[in-house]
């Protein structure tokens, strides 16, 4: 799939400028004189995504980098947030109302769980979560009230995929609106509204940005819907900083180059992790040939799936932290997609409003002496393939260890 990030320029019209876009900081913006002010106001109601008036409402250099979102997406419209959590929270408040039926992905990223489950309930909006999201399985949970649908694909932390098209094809026409989180594809993998989809979300934080040094997020489609998402990021305040922009921007220019060396890195250390069956019992990675999701990654995200993988460690849960804690260049973190190679165990991190067992987490709960296999989620980073491979090996040999 080819994408061109640098279709989009700045918006600029002057004989010599800037080959970045500007960083306007400025919260307001004067006009000469009362008609004037008038003037903008009034657009500023008729049209209500104003970067010439004030800037909670619209700023030009969060306009600009959205455009290049929504160009990337093939949308109509994008909008920035200040996190991907903004931009899901944005989304499910504008666009479910008291009475709602939500179909949900479950288990997906956790404080996506969590808000379904904890907060968009207490509205009165009916939630159920289906496991593995088809045509069949979400025409099972419709009714006369179902209004969204959600799905994360690939999914965290098991990497899991599911068939947009499939899936839009009992939603599409039916006043069911799809909303599909692609933070672990990026636009340069996978397109989810040519598809079907209605809406795509990410964490730019993760691909987009990629290099682990900006908060937000960003929502793409059509200018309907983006309105209506708009009014309630006013009201809410998840507008993203200018700065974060600017450094949003940065990121998408080499989206591409990155997002490919992800995925080449990432096969990569599945296979490596494939060899070492003593110590892994398991490595999801919808690039392996042997992968469940291999035949429709190959149909859906030709490219790759993206630089995460996840794996399970034999003797639970002290050898998989004893795995990460032997890495030298692999550091443990939370988050994913940027340029370093990042690693953690999902049963570390206990998530409000989501099962133990979701996630890997029940190893977490299990005691010490639970020997069940623990998961790991890696996410790969664009490092020298040869450096990865010799710390990823130092980690298994510090499993075997344990093992014994």
């Amino acid at each position: 799939m080819e994408i061109d990030t640098f279709v989009v320029k700045p918006p600029l019209d002057e004989d010599a400028v800037p080959v970045t876009v500007p960083i306007s900081r400025a919260t307001t913006i004067a006009h000469s004189n009362t008609a004037k002010f008038r003037e903008a106001a009034q657009a500023f109601v008729d049209d209500r995504n104003r970067s010439d008036f004030y800037s909670r409402i619209g700023n030009p250099t969060a306009s600009y980098v959205a455009q290049r979102i929504a160009y990337l997406e093939e949308a109509e419209e994008a909008l920035l947030f200040s996190s991907g959590m903004g931009a899901i929270s944005s989304t499910l408040l504008s666009l479910l109302r008291t009475g709602d039926h939500l179909i949900c992905q479950a288990p997906i990223y956790g404080h996506t769980q969590s808000f379904v489950t904890d907060y968009i309930t207490q509205f009165g909006v009916d939630v159920d979560f289906v496991a593995a999201p088809s045509a069949a399985s979400i025409k099972k949970l419709m009714n006369d009230r179902t209004k969204l649908v959600y799905i994360e694909t690939p999914s965290n932390p098991r990497v899991t995929l599911t068939d947009i098209a499939d899936v839009s094809s009992v939603t599409s026409g039916s006043g069911i609106r799809l909303v599909v989180d692609s933070t672990f594809a990026s636009p340069y993998l996978s397109k989810p509204l040519l598809l079907g989809a209605d809406l795509v979300i990410h964490s730019g934080s993760k691909y987009l940005g990629g290099h682990s040094d900006v908060i937000c997020g960003a929502a793409a489609g059509s200018a309907e819907l983006m309105s209506v998402i708009h009014e309630w990021q006013m009201r809410l305040g998840t507008v993203i900083d200018p700065q974060g922009a600017w450094l949003l921007d940065r990121g998408i220019k080499t989206l591409p180059l990155r997002v490919q060396r992800h995925c080449d890195n990432a096969l990569a250390v599945a296979k490596f992790l494939q060899e070492n069956g003593d110590v892994i019992h398991e490595v999801n990675c919808p690039m392996l040939p042997g992968s469940p999701y291999h035949r429709l990654m190959n149909e859906q995200m030709p490219n790759g799936s993206g630089g995460v993988i996840s794996f399970s460690v034999n003797g639970g849960m002290r050898c998989a932290r004893a795995f990460l804690d032997a890495m030298q260049i692999v550091s443990i973190a939370t988050s994913l997609g940027g340029v370093e190679s990042l690693i953690e165990i999902p049963g570390d991190i206990q998530y409000k409003g989501k099962s133990a067992d979701e996630d890997g987490a029940a190893n977490a709960t299990a005691g010490e002496e639970d020997t069940s296999p623990a998961l790991v989620r890696f996410s790969v980073g664009i490092e020298a393939i040869n450096d990865l491979l010799d710390d990823v090996g130092r980690g298994i040999a510090a499993a075997r260890d344990s093992l014994s």
